[in-house]
């Protein structure tokens, strides 16, 4: 579970191209990153659970 920032770790080096979207596809955030270390602002988002897109992997997380 996540509050206001998520971290994303063991990603590849290089560019990161992320999207954060609803269970319903509606995407909500979309970025590409240079440095994996590199907070990802997510305190704009309602509670509930959600789908992160790092380059070709998708998980799901929760918005508390």
């Amino acid at each position: 579970p996540s509050c206001d920032f998520i971290n994303i770790k063991n990603a590849p080096e290089g560019q990161l191209r992320v999207v954060i979207f609803s269970l319903d596809g509606t995407v909500l955030k979309n970025c590409v990153m240079s440095d994996s270390s590199q907070p990802i602002d997510i305190s704009s988002l309602n509670r509930g659970l959600y789908l992160l897109r790092v380059n070709d992997k998708t998980i799901k997380f929760t918005k508390q």
